[in-house]
């Protein structure tokens, strides 16, 4: 990475001199958080294993016969790799256009460095991004290789005992939200940079950023769209047993209107704060992967990086300013 950055700051000075004023600061900036985001997502591999391995561990995923976790990473590998390369040709080809409408009218053969290099640096992000929606897909190749999704009411994770899921696409979402963050800055500042003129770029990155909000977004929630069905199946299955347990109880507090010796009522009584605490442990099972900290962190996070989109809406934030006064 520091030699990446050498690099950059090198061409920075032999195209436009020494002085770091007259650099480009928005190039400059681009490739800084494309570097940033390589060298955070180095360990999305190893924390979508150590994911299983924890999902296993707790029995949530139940392997059919016959599969170990090693042939089932190796075969989600082949698909992450495999997606990694196609949307990395997209994201390239699309940044390319992008960069041929902005820099062609100018014609400054000074910028075709920073273009190939630009196109360059998009093809390595969309094999970074690439693979984190492969691994989005993770829910769905759960079910196509048969793995059993278990749910347990009251899981003192908070989550049915599924949070890894939800903590690895919240991590993954928090990778997408490196470029919502770089558009959003990038446009409010835009107007006000004291150094180059960048007003070109700004009507670009208005569509880009609510496009790259809405990744970023999607990145967390799709991935646990079959995950969230399996557990609502599941929750069905358990609210039988709970209506089940809520007649029990009625039957057992019928019997505690009786007079009982000391040892038989308290006996009975244990029954009825059992029984009451599974009740209440099904009914409020959650549905998705996701415990309440988590929920928060992302809202609030996304609130924060819809700030520039909103800022073209006054009427928008006056109304969060309503919501959260």
């Amino acid at each position: 990475m520091i030699a990446a950055l050498v690099l950059l700051y090198g061409l920075q000075v032999v195209m436009f001199g020494i002085h770091p004023r007259h650099w480009d600061h928005l190039f400059a900036a681009g490739y800084t958080t494309l570097l940033l985001g390589i060298w955070v997502s180095l360990s999305n591999r190893q924390r979508l294993e150590n994911t299983i391995t924890r999902l296993i561990g707790r029995a949530a995923l139940t392997l059919p016969q016959g599969m170990t976790q090693e042939s089932f990473s190796q075969r989600f590998e082949q698909r992450a790799n495999s997606w990694s390369q196609w949307i990395a040709v997209a994201i390239a080809l699309t940044l390319a256009v992008t960069y041929v409408k902005v820099y062609w009218p100018l014609g400054d053969p000074a910028k075709i460095a920073e273009t190939v290099v630009g196109i360059v640096s998009a093809y390595i992000a969309g094999r970074i991004l690439g693979r984190m929606v492969a691994y989005g897909s993770l829910g769905g190749f759960v079910h196509k290789e048969g793995i059993g999704v278990a749910p347990k009411p009251g899981h003192i994770d908070g989550a049915c005992g599924l949070k890894p899921f939800g903590d690895f696409y919240f991590h993954q979402a928090m990778l997408a939200a490196v470029p919502v963050i770089f558009l959003g800055m990038w446009y409010l500042i835009i107007p006000v940079f004291p150094f180059n003129d960048y007003s070109n770029w700004r009507a670009a990155y208005g569509w880009l950023l609510p496009v790259a909000l809405a990744i970023e977004i999607l990145s967390f929630v799709l991935p646990m769209v079959s995950i969230h069905q399996d557990m609502k199946t599941e929750k069905a299955r358990f609210l039988k047993e709970a209506d089940t347990l809520s007649q029990e109880i009625v039957d057992v507090q019928a019997k505690l209107e009786k007079p009982w010796p000391p040892g038989e009522r308290e006996s009975l009584s244990a029954q009825v704060r059992g029984m009451t605490l599974r009740y209440h442990e099904i009914e409020n099972m959650t549905s998705w992967p996701v415990d309440f900290r988590t929920r928060r962190r992302f809202t609030l996070s996304n609130l924060v990086l819809s700030v520039p989109f909103l800022s073209n809406y006054p009427a928008l934030l006056d109304v969060w300013k309503i919501i959260y006064k």
